[in-house]
């Protein structure tokens, strides 16, 4: 899952501060169980948020509203997303005990934001980052060519959408 710390609003260029890939692998591969691995996981993002927001000291997280497992959202049967959804909740409760404010946004919405297209691809969401942050190219371009870094610059376009930007 990515994560992004940018400053700015409208009318200020946006700063990037901080991003990354945060996760939290299954210790058996793949014979680790679901929830056994959910648990693991609301315990790792309940330990690891607090530090976090307590280092970032942020107004507000956003984070890209988790689709139900249904329709064409996910092929799969739709773990990742209940896994991601669990990664979020626990985010989002850490933020709640904090008096942090949640705000959420739909792929579709960030992808218009953006890239300037309801349908982009994530390149076309990572180019928008790159157009609204251009010293990103120089310092990520290198991992966001490869799909496992991509959710990082999804999170950038998250954030960057919370501030009020559009491409």
């Amino acid at each position: 899952m990515g994560w992004a710390v940018i400053e700015g609003g409208k009318g200020q260029q946006a700063t990037w501060i901080a991003s990354g890939i945060a996760g939290l692998d299954r210790e058996r591969a793949d014979n680790e169980k679901y929830q056994p691995y959910r648990l693991r996981l609301i315990e790792y993002w309940a330990l690891a948020s607090g530090p976090f927001l307590d280092t970032y000291t942020p107004d507000f997280v956003a984070n890209e509203i988790i689709p139900p497992a249904t329709g064409r959202a996910f092929k799969s049967n739709g773990v990742q997303g209940q896994l991601a959804a669990t990664a979020i909740t626990a985010l989002h409760t850490m933020a709640a005990a904090r008096n942090i404010q949640i705000k959420q946004f739909g792929a579709t919405s960030i992808k218009k934001a953006i890239a300037g297209d309801s349908e982009a691809t994530k390149v076309g969401v990572r180019n928008g980052v790159y157009a609204l942050i251009p010293e990103l190219k120089d310092m990520k371009h290198h991992l966001w060519t490869k799909k496992e870094w991509m959710d990082e610059s999804d999170a950038c376009a998250t954030a960057l959408v919370a501030l009020g930007y559009k491409a």
